[in-house]
């Protein structure tokens, strides 16, 4: 004799038949050191992104400064062309007066 066929209920013949579980909501689990551990999170969040402020306005005063002395740099060397230019004038006329004195 055989033993009859049992039925499956339609829960636990869905079960089977696809291999998976029913989804079950998940449930947050209470963590009496979670306020501590957020607030020691943001506190090192802003102590990283003052260190970042403060990097960035590092190189944006060695940047100034580069470009303040590239200026100065600039300026000294325009004076300077410009006085070998304004001397070289000055000869070139001496030369010339000197040159018309001889021819009298």
């Amino acid at each position: 004799m055989e033993a009859p066929p049992e039925e499956l209920d339609p829960n636990m013949a869905l079960i089977i038949d696809d291999g998976s579980k029913r989804n079950r909501k998940q449930v947050q689990a209470f963590d009496p050191l979670r306020d501590e551990a957020e607030a020691e999170q943001r506190r090192l969040d802003m102590i990283a992104l003052k260190k970042e402020e403060e990097r960035e306005e590092k190189e944006r005063k060695r940047l100034e400064k580069f470009l303040r002395k590239e200026e100065e740099r600039e300026a000294k060397e325009k004076k300077k062309r410009e006085a070998i230019e304004a001397k070289g004038t000055i000869c070139s006329v001496l030369d010339l007066e000197y040159s018309g004195m001889q021819d009298t």
